[in-house]
């Protein structure tokens, strides 16, 4: 029996609050640059007072994190739905993940903006953040993790570690969906069939042709 209390109406207006920030937020960093984004701005796209905004960030970078944070939270809730279902193949797994991922295309588009201003998080005192969030990314490996060891244990992947397989594949889908957003790259477009089974299909099967001579 669940014992949480269930949220009072101001407690859902706050959250809700919050989210309207973190949209329009997104949205104005990927289309301005964060350098040239202003808190004024985001509380007019999300239709508040800049006061509104400080009761929930204390300055635009922290609204930055604020951001990164809700991604990943959000990327770690995907990879639970998508590789803890019982009654799907490893390899689907693999696949619906992927699919999920690169059908993402706002996130990209932020993440791009991120390499593009990285400077700024790293001149930041943000250790413990930063600690934080890489911790939330080594959830998302460690569950794409076990389902990699009990195809180990099974005899059905070589082996190897887990963790850094798992670090592996989901690297590999996360940067064909950043390049999937660049023109000057001739390939498909991320949220096609097409990326997912050229992912999935080189992680489990490989790019060699395997004759006789190398057995």
């Amino acid at each position: 029996m669940n014992s949480d209390p269930k949220p009072s109406r101001k407690e859902l207006e706050r959250h809700r609050r919050k989210a309207d920030i973190l949209i329009a937020a997104r949205e104005l960093f990927i289309n301005k640059g964060f350098a040239s984004a202003t808190l004024e701005e985001v509380a007019q796209a999300a239709e508040f007072s800049k006061g509104t905004i400080y009761n929930y960030f204390a300055n635009k970078e922290d609204l930055l994190w604020g951001l990164i944070e809700q991604f990943l939270e959000e990327s770690v809730e995907v990879a639970r739905r998508e590789f803890q279902k019982s009654d799907v193949s490893p390899r689907d797994k693999f696949s619906a993940y992927a699919r999920a991922v690169l059908s993402s295309g706002p996130e990209h588009e932020f993440f791009h903006m991120l390499m593009r201003e990285g400077h700024i998080l790293e001149a930041s005192d943000c250790r413990e953040r930063m600690q934080i969030l890489t911790a939330k990314i080594g959830i998302i490996w460690e569950i794409i993790a076990e389902v990699i060891a009990a195809e180990i244990q099974s005899g059905n992947f070589r082996q190897g570690n887990p963790l850094q397989m798992a670090r592996l594949f989901d690297l590999m889908v996360r940067s064909f969906g950043f390049g999937g957003l660049k023109k000057e790259y001739p390939i498909a477009g991320p949220s096609s069939e097409e990326s997912v089974d050229l992912i999935v299909g080189t992680f489990f099967d490989g790019v060699a042709l395997h004759t006789e001579k190398d057995q």
